[in-house]
């Protein structure tokens, strides 16, 4: 039976208009506080994984209609394995070690994924776009480190589905961080995340990121049955351990 309904279906174009007009707004605020008062701007902080962090997600295979089908619920295990992994021609990526247990069936699966945090910050995933087109479209993609945030930027290349560079996919994120109650080493925490919100012909991704504990609280990825892809997924996180730093 699906229960949980896991994407809001309105479009883009919704949500940018409503984007702008919060931006309108904020753009008004200036004339209102004391000239005394200058405006402040952050940086989030970059993800920091140490080896022996562990996430432990609940999962599920989304219906055509966005909603959680209860019988392929998984319990999924993100162990940070190293922090100085070979992969991609890069010699300092996060090696996480990805092990998925089904209730319905009992079968456990493992795999591995790489991710990376640059100089500035930017972080990384190994094959993600390739990972993507191989499952949604059945087509075979050379893997490349895609970028999956960038911190302060609001819009950002993610990489591209073509050898031409023409096939570009980007990301944006919304005006606010959204809160998610985690269990933070056996304490109930609110935690603030950015959602990152990726779109391209076939696929609609949405995942969010917090660098307080570091972790990835959510990531949804919407079905498409008007182009025969009759299922996506989500992942929700319930607990995180952290390793002494």
């Amino acid at each position: 039976m699906a229960r949980r309904r896991a994407i809001v279906p309105c479009g883009n174009a919704f949500r940018r208009t409503i984007a702008l007009c919060v931006l309108a707004f904020l753009t008004m605020l200036p004339a209102c506080r004391p000239a005394s008062a200058p405006e402040e701007r952050t940086s989030p902080v970059p993800l920091a994984f140490a080896a022996g962090d562990r996430l432990l997600y609940d999962g599920w295979t989304l219906n055509a209609w966005g909603y959680t089908v209860d019988s392929t619920k998984t319990r999924r295990t993100w162990d940070i394995v190293r922090t100085a992994a070979s992969a991609g021609g890069s010699t300092d990526a996060i090696m996480i070690r990805e092990e998925s247990f089904s209730l319905r069936t009992g079968i456990t699966t493992v795999d591995s994924f790489f991710l990376r945090v640059t100089d500035n910050g930017s972080l990384l995933r190994y094959g993600f776009l390739a990972d993507l087109v191989r499952r949604r479209e059945k087509r075979i993609l050379p893997p490349r480190w895609d970028t999956l945030d960038v911190p302060a930027a609001r819009v950002w290349t993610v990489g591209f589905l073509d050898s031409a560079g023409e096939q570009e996919v980007t990301a944006s994120v919304t005006v606010q961080e959204e809160y998610f109650k985690l269990d933070v080493d056996s304490v109930s925490s609110i935690v603030t995340a950015r959602r990152i919100e990726m779109e391209y012909s076939l696929f609609e991704v949405a995942l969010w990121l917090s660098s307080t504990p570091p972790c990835f609280p959510r990531l949804e990825e919407a079905p498409d049955p008007l182009e025969d892809i009759p299922y996506g997924s989500l992942l929700i996180l319930r607990k995180v351990s952290l390793a002494p730093r």
